[in-house]
């Protein structure tokens, strides 16, 4: 995991990290950060509120985390353009 997070980071890219348990996405989310320390992780899933939910999004659309760590709420249809950086 660590090598491909990295290895998304150095090319200027963010990756998705699916983990389908709302109850324990904030402890993989954190063993994640203890594996990349420089990477900034955001967390997000469907129990979370519409505007919640949407804060987190539009950060991680911003590029204000490397790693999205997220229920499966990514195949609801969320658009996700491509940046050119």
């Amino acid at each position: 995991m660590r090598r491909s997070i990295e290895r998304e980071r150095e090319r200027g890219g963010q990756a998705f990290f699916l983990h389908n348990r709302v109850e324990s996405i904030q402890e993989t989310a954190e063993r994640l950060r203890a594996l990349c320390p420089g990477a900034r992780m955001a967390v997000a899933h469907g129990q979370m509120g519409d505007g919640e939910l949407e804060a987190v999004m539009m950060d991680y659309l911003r590029g204000g985390a490397d790693v999205l760590v997220c229920t499966s709420i990514i195949e609801s249809g969320i658009d996700i353009p491509q940046r050119t950086r």
